[in-house]
Order: structure tokens, then C-alpha cells, then sequence
């Protein structure tokens, strides 16, 4: 038993040892870690970013582990690993220019303590912003989903709806949704229903292309196996043309969400009083580039996070196209 053990632990050693490159960032991060900690002055109470170093090393001494020991994962953490170790060698660099020798201004280019610092001690704030930001995305996006994908079918499914409806989609469509503003300010009562309408155009326009483009797009031979079926007009536009559509469809859904990623801070930063994009103007106000920092960080990884989450929607609905297009 004891030799099968130590049999063991000398095979997982070895291991470590042919793969000891998996290390290096965990090492790298560590070095940095355990040196700027001598040379920066003591601050009082918690080091928010010292606690970010140390979370990181344990997630790269962890992968790495797990790496030297599973085949499949150590092919993904290898194919990473130099992106990986630039960015950490980036951010270092940073760190070292902001913080300890401040090449740059820090009234400008803040250090990576003080914006840690800000996602802390401001954190509850940035999660309302977040959470308001969130609530109006969500209206606006399936408002514009939903007209898009209303006006899509029926211009591409319908000679007549095709007649009135393509015209106006083509001149108004390529209009920004942002250059609506003045409008939408004087139409709407509050400055949240227009900032919904804003995100709801900006989503409109590409669903709908999309959407009558793959819907005229549809094999012939498709439709007219639907006809002999017995669909009618209707059914064959929602249960033969939509379906073999959405390939193209989803494509114009996440169009319509880079569109609304824009147009919601656009819209937040030039009237709605909460939200990312009032956060932003709040900080910009008082000249504050650590809170304007921390604010499109978190922005960055919320609107990463729906982009994915559609991606995973799409993969579902979408199982036999799983390949073709990546996230």
C-alpha cells in the first residue's frame, strides 16, 4: 500500500517536472506579488489588490496543477498561455509605471491599487448602476428583438409588407440610434422611456435585416415542401420560413446586442440618472479616472457575460451550427 503511494506521488512529481513551463505565470505573478509588497509604503486596512494577486496566484498554481495531471485541459492551458503571461507581463508593467515609479500622472492613469480600492469601497454602488443598467438593457433589447424580428418575417415572408416595410427599413435603419436623442428627449416623458426607445432602435435595425434576409433566403424547396403539407401563408412565414431562418436570425441578434451595449451608455451618460453610463459621467465630473476605470472594467466583463450567454443560446437552439461560429 505504502509503495503504491509513494509509486504514485513519485508519478505525479515527475509529472509536475515535465511540465514545469505551466508554472511560470503562477511564479511570475508570485515574484511580483512578494516584491511589490516590499517596495510599495504600508497602507491602512485591507490591500484589495494584494488580494486580487493572491487569488490569482492560487487560480494559476491550481490550473497549472490540474494541468500536469489532465491531458485535455493541459492542450487548452498551453494553446493560453503565452496570451495569458502578456497580459500579467501588461499589467505588471502598469502596476510598476503608476504605482512605484509613477512615470505616468495618477491623476490620469490611476494604479491598479487605487482602482481595486474603488471596486471595494464603492461596490455597492456600482451594483445598483449595474443592476439599473441591466433592467433598461433588457426592456430595450427584447422591444427591439421583437419588432425586429415582427418586421423581418413580414418583409420577408410578404410581397405587399415587403413593398412599404423595406423602405422605410433602409432609410431609417442606418440612422445611429444615439442621433435620436434630442428627439426621443422631447417625445418621451421620462428620460427612462427614451432611453428605452433609443436601446430599441439600436436592436430594431439589424434584427430586422437579418431577419428578412434569411427569411427570402430560404430554399425554395423548403417552402414548398410546407405547401404540400397544407401550411398556409402564415403558417409557412412562423413554422417553415422563421425556423430555417435562424441561423441569419441570430446573427442579427448579436448585431442588435453590440448595438444596445453602445447605445445604453450613450444613453445613461447623456440624461438617465443611474445606471454604468451616469456612474461614468458622475466620475467624469469630478474628474475621478479611478472610478471612471473601475466602471468600464465592470462594464467590460457584464456585457462579456450576455455576449457568451446569447453565444450558449444559440449553441443550444442552434446544435448542429455548433462550429461554425465561436465565442
Amino acid at each position: 500500500m505504502e509503495k503504491g503511494q509513494a509509486a504514485a506521488a513519485l508519478n505525479i512529481t515527475e509529472t509536475v517536472r515535465n511540465n514545469h513551463i505551466l508554472f511560470v505565470p503562477a511564479v511570475f505573478l508570485t515574484a511580483f506579488t512578494i516584491q511589490r509588497e516590499y517596495a510599495k509604503p504600508l497602507t491602512e486596512g485591507i490591500d484589495g489588490l494584494l488580494v486580487l494577486l493572491l487569488i490569482l496566484v492560487t487560480l494559476l498554481l491550481g490550473s497549472a496543477l490540474y494541468a500536469s495531471v489532465s491531458e485535455s485541459f493541459r492542450k487548452t492551458y498551453r494553446h493560453n498561455l503565452p496570451f495569458w503571461f502578456t497580459v500579467l507581463g501588461l499589467f505588471v508593467f502598469y502596476d510598476l509605471i503608476t504605482e512605484l515609479y509613477v512615470v505616468l500622472n495618477p491623476d490620469y492613469f490611476p494604479s491598479p491599487y487605487r482602482i481595486v480600492t474603488v471596486l471595494i469601497s464603492d461596490s455597492g454602488v456600482i451594483a445598483k448602476s449595474v443592476a439599473h443598467s441591466l433592467f433598461l438593457l433588457a426592456q430595450g433589447y427584447f422591444l427591439g428583438a421583437l419588432a425586429g424580428l415582427l418586421t423581418g418575417v413580414l418583409a420577408g415572408s410578404f410581397s405587399l409588407s415587403r413593398y412599404w416595410l423595406m423602405p422605410l427599413i433602409k432609410l431609417i435603419g442606418p440612422i445611429p440610434a444615439t442621433a435620436w436623442l434630442p428627439i426621443a428627449i422631447v417625445a418621451f416623458p421620462t428620460s427612462f422611456s427614451a432611453a428605452l426607445f433609443l436601446i430599441a432602435v439600436s436592436v430594431w435595425f439589424p434584427v430586422s435585416v437579418m431577419t428578412a434576409s434569411g427569411v427570402m433566403n430560404v430554399s425554395s424547396g423548403v417552402i414548398e415542401a410546407g405547401r404540400i403539407l397544407g401550411a398556409g401563408r402564415v403558417r409557412l412565414a412562423l413554422f417553415v420560413a422563421f425556423p430555417a431562418a435562424l441561423p441569419t436570425i441570430f446573427t442579427g441578434l448579436f448585431m442588435g446586442l453590440g448595438s444596445s451595449f453602445l447605445t445604453l451608455v450613450a444613453a445613461e451618460m447623456a440624461g438617465v440618472k443611474a445606471g454604468i453610463g451616469f456612474y461614468i459621467v458622475w466620475a467624469r465630473d469630478y474628474a475621478d479616472y479611478a472610478r471612471i476605470y473601475a466602471s468600464l472594467i465592470v462594464a467590460s466583463i457584464i456585457f462579456f457575460t450576455i455576449m457568451t450567454l446569447l453565444f450558449k443560446l444559440r449553441d443550444k437552439v442552434l446544435s448542429w451550427q455548433k462550429e461554425l461560429i465561436k465565442w
